[in-house]
This record gives C-alpha cells, structure tokens and sequence, in this order.
C-alpha cells in the first residue's frame, strides 16, 4: 500500500528502514507518513485515524498560510461561498467595499499595502458572515438540539471554528465565508458537537455524525478547495 484515503482525502505512505511511525503533512497540504518495512496496512491506519484530530488542525494551518501569502491585488481570484470570483482594487476611495456584478471591488485609497487590502476584504468577509450566520445558527441548533448561548466572530487563522464549552460561546472564522454554505453547516455542528462531548474521540464522531449524517462530505469539501 502506498496511498490510504482518510475521510476522503489522501494519505501518501513511505515505508523506510525505521523503527517508528511519523506523521508530517508538506507545504502543499499532501500528508505523509513513514512507517516501518513490517508495519501491516491495518496497523498505519490506525495511527492515521489516532491521529485524526492532529491532522485536522495542521491542514488547517496550511489553508491559513496559503491565505496569508495573498497580495490582495487586482484581478486576484478568492471564493464567495464556494464559487469564484475576481478581486478588483478601487483606488478612488479610501475605505469600503461593493460588487461589480458579480465581482468584488474593495476601496483601498492610493498606494495601499497589502496589510491595507486584507484589512478591508476581512470587513467584508466579516459583514457577510453575520448576514448570513443568525440563519445557519438556528437551524443547526435547531435540528440537533443544542444550543450556543452565544456565537461571534473572529479573524481566526489557525482553525475555522472553536468552543468554549464552560462559557457555551462558539466563535467561527471569518475566512469561512470562502467556503461553501454546507462547509459552514459543518463547522458550526462540529463546534455544537462539543457541547456535548469536549473531545476528539470516537465517540464525538459518532454522535456528529448522528445530528449531521452530511458532516463526512462537508468536512471533504473544506479541506479540498
């Protein structure tokens, strides 16, 4: 075996003359393990599944670093829920946002610097977010029976969604308003989820998957795109 797919996405398998396990993922997203020449294929998945939570994060981050590698420049390509679109730069006005069809133009001011343009492509992403967030919120909370005393949002670029189980306060990433609507469904129940259950174990799966049998296709499209 030299590829296992684990929830939907592939895991390259390298085994070497080691007496260990090791789990990297490279700066393109791929993840790897190295495993010893005797190690049955049985015996790599489940290190890869006990390492399920590890794996989530670290994809995570390198999503995170590929955004903040943007320039935020004219005629740069991003997501809006899901779908492509075109970043245009309005140098007229200083602060602000508006569509050009359906193609995104951000107000900048002359001369801005890329510090600048994020600035004001987060704005955006943050005034979206909270359009359309009361609604996935109640009908997530609605269906799975659980309920966040509060939800906010944040510029948060390590992960899309966190919970503070003691306070009952969700927060999601606004970076999420790139994904598609479903993407941000799963997040939120996972997140919900941990109302219930705090950590990453197989009975936390277990019981996501039960109030949102979808989560394993959402949770595939947000690591894809």
């Amino acid at each position: 075996m030299d590829r296992l797919t684990f929830d939907g996405v592939e895991v390259k398998i390298v085994k070497k003359r080691i007496k260990n396990m090791y789990l990297r993922i490279n700066k393109d997203g791929e993840i790897v393990v190295s495993a010893p020449l005797f190690l049955s294929d049985r015996d790599i998945e489940g290190f890869v599944f006990s390492k399920r939570e590890w794996i989530n994060e670290a994809r995570e981050r390198v999503t995170f670093k590929q955004n903040r590698n943007r320039l935020y420049i004219e005629g740069e390509e991003l997501f809006l829920l899901g779908k492509k679109t075109v970043l245009h730069i309005d140098t007229t006005r200083k602060s602000g946002y508006y569509f050009k069809g359906n193609e995104l133009v951000i107000c900048v001011g002359e001369n801005s610097t890329p510090k600048k343009r994020r600035k004001e492509l987060v704005e955006f992403y943050r005034d979206a977010m909270n359009e359309i967030l009361p609604e996935i919120f109640e009908k997530c909370q609605r269906k799975s029976g659980l309920y966040a005393d509060e939800w906010r949002i944040r510029d948060m670029t390590t992960r899309y969604g966190s919970c503070n189980t003691k306070e009952k306060r969700i927060w999601m990433s606004l970076w999420l308003m790139e994904k598609p609507p479903v993407c941000i469904e799963a997040v939120v129940y996972h997140e919900l989820a941990h109302l219930k259950i705090k950590g990453h174990n197989k009975d936390f799966y277990e019981f996501l998957g039960k109030i949102y049998p979808e989560y394993k296709m959402a949770e595939r499209l947000l690591k894809k795109q």
